[in-house]
């Protein structure tokens, strides 16, 4: 982790919210199966790990989450999050999202898949972005007004299974993982069953005339290997192309994002 960095951990977690699971600590503590890819340094920024003999119910979304330190130590920024499938592992699901990532540019339109069978228990279908209680409503096929995104089917055709949408004018903020989720009707209405998730990329350019404040990345992607995962992060902290105007008056930062790393 670069000086430039406030002080606190760096913690490994599956899922969010109330089913949130801690995966790994960087503290020393044991977790079996997971190890670290690099050894710990003073100036660390990998902080990928490696997951062995993995299991069905390894399956899911992995976030890599830098903490400040304080009492109790509070989440500074988190990594989009990396999909783990495995194969064999026992859950079907009935809600189909067809990709499991896409990439845009800024300013372009991207379409979200989801098919939901219409054998399925009556209620509504809605779009999130992340998961827990945190998560973002992104559209509502029934109600609401949502300015960039407007869905593609029918879905006031009796039999529709196509809930898929179309988000519009994307934007860097739009990076992360969409989820197309069922609900039974009642009150309130009750989750039924995610799809497996959406991963967006998002690249394209950036450039602010303020002065310049450090940026902070975390880049994640995931590697599998005979029975092992590894799940990759990276913590970046840097001022980018700042130069000095009007005797160091005012600055002029120009700061290039380029979206997923390989």
């Amino acid at each position: 982790m670069s000086a430039l960095s406030p002080s606190g951990p760096v913690l490994w977690f599956k899922s969010t919210g109330p089913e949130q699971q801690l995966i790994y600590s960087f503290n020393g503590s044991h977790f079996p199966r997971v190890t670290p890819v690099e050894n710990t340094t003073v100036d660390q920024t990998d902080y990928s790990i490696r997951i062995s003999d993995v299991l069905p119910e390894d399956a899911g979304t992995y976030y890599c989450v830098k903490l400040r330190i304080g009492h109790p130590d509070m989440e500074f920024f988190s990594g989009p999050g990396t999909i783990v499938y495995v194969n064999g592992a026992t859950r079907v699901f009935h809600v189909q999202q067809a990709e499991i990532s896409q990439t845009a540019l800024t300013g372009e339109s991207i379409t979200l898949s989801c098919s939901v069978p219409e054998t399925l228990p009556d209620g509504p279908v809605l779009w999130f972005k992340g998961t827990g209680p945190d998560r973002k409503l992104i559209y509502n096929f029934k109600q609401g007004h949502f300015p960039r995104v407007n869905e593609i089917g029918d879905t006031t055709r009796p039999g529709n299974t196509d809930f898929s949408i179309r988000i519009h004018e994307i934007s860097l903020a739009d990076a992360g993982t969409y989820y197309c989720v069922k609900f039974i009707k009642g009150k309130p209405i009750k989750e039924y069953q995610s799809g497996q998730g959406t991963q967006v990329f998002v690249t394209g350019e950036y450039v602010s005339y303020t002065p310049c404040p450090l940026v902070y990345e975390i880049t994640s992607a995931v590697m599998s290997s005979f029975h092992s995962i590894i799940a990759i992060c990276e913590i970046l902290s840097k001022i980018q192309h700042t130069f000095d105007l009007f005797n160091s008056v005012s600055k002029l930062c120009i700061r290039y994002f380029t979206g997923r790393k390989n």
